[in-house]
């Protein structure tokens, strides 16, 4: 009953409650972040989807429950919010496939890991084939579109799609299996 009432005692004013929530926030926005960043690895956009998360968040912290995990809420508003991103990207084709964008997210382990996900994305970019790698640093890290990546490469803009495809689901399915393996 104590902690209850400690934790009530916290939304008392504005204030409080506002402090009680950067608190949460600065203590877990790493692992939202490594969320956000094994989902969506365009930096500029990962930073856009944790900005528009930790407003959302804020804007629900009444609903947040104390005794809960913190940083699984804000994975869960995150989820929504790049599944959101996807849909609206649809046109220009997604990166990763939706559903398994939610599958990855509805795993048990995955709300409570934070930087291995990271590690895991690392560790399962490494083993692809260095064609695929300069693939996607070219994408990804050079931020550079398709169309000048396929240009660059000598291959239409369909095939590397695909390939963009191929080596996201590869990507999925290894970044999966090493997750399984922590648990």
């Amino acid at each position: 009953m104590g902690e209850n009432h400690k934790y009530k005692s916290r939304f008392d004013s504005p204030d409080t409650r506002y402090r009680a929530y950067l608190q949460l926030l600065t203590a877990n926005q790493v692992r939202i972040m490594g969320f956000i960043c094994v989902m969506v690895p365009n930096r500029s956009v990962a930073d856009d989807i944790l900005q528009e998360t930790t407003i959302l968040m804020w804007e629900k912290f009444e609903n947040f429950q104390d005794g809960t995990n913190f940083a699984a809420w804000g994975i869960r508003i995150a989820k929504n919010k790049i599944l959101q991103h996807y849909t609206k990207e649809k046109r220009h084709h997604l990166m990763f496939d939706v559903n398994a964008i939610q599958n990855l997210a509805d795993q048990s382990g995955i709300y409570s890991h934070g930087d291995e996900q990271i590690d895991a994305l690392k560790n399962c970019t490494k083993k692809l084939p260095a064609d695929d790698q300069k693939i996607l640093e070219m994408r990804y890290l050079d931020n550079i579109d398709i169309k000048q990546i396929a240009q660059k490469i000598n291959r239409s803009t369909s095939l590397l799609y695909r390939k963009m495809a191929k080596i996201h689901r590869s990507l999925l399915t290894c970044i999966k299996r090493q997750m399984a393996n922590l648990e």
